[in-house]
């Protein structure tokens, strides 16, 4: 049985404001990747502290239902700012955690 965690997160930005009426086209680049990979012990537990930084922008709900309903994660703390969440591996061999980060730029046209 495989015991490992791989998180993606993936970065969306432009060159300028977009904003068009219709159907469109969009340009997109692929500008980076990176990976961090760490090994870690059998049954050992992983935390993840979530803050919110912009009351305009809280994406808290979108984190959660990612933490929780994708990875498999429970909220271990209550709710408000931050909000820890946590994960158990299982006492298996050679347990990893990999973290993706992809960049993408959207370009303005």
């Amino acid at each position: 049985m495989a015991n490992t965690m791989v998180i993606n997160l993936i970065s969306i930005n432009s060159t300028g404001q977009i904003g068009r009426t219709g159907v469109g086209t969009v340009q997109m680049v692929f500008k980076d990747s990176s990976y961090n990979y760490v090994s870690l012990t059998p049954g050992e537990t992983i935390f993840i502290d979530f803050t919110s930084t912009d009351p305009d922008a809280d994406y808290s709900t979108a984190w959660k239902n990612y933490f929780i309903n994708t990875l498999g994660m429970v909220q271990t703390g209550p709710s408000g700012n931050p909000v820890t969440y946590s994960f158990t591996f299982e006492p298996t061999p050679d347990p990893k955690l990999v973290i993706k980060k992809y960049d993408i730029l959207i370009k303005s046209v």
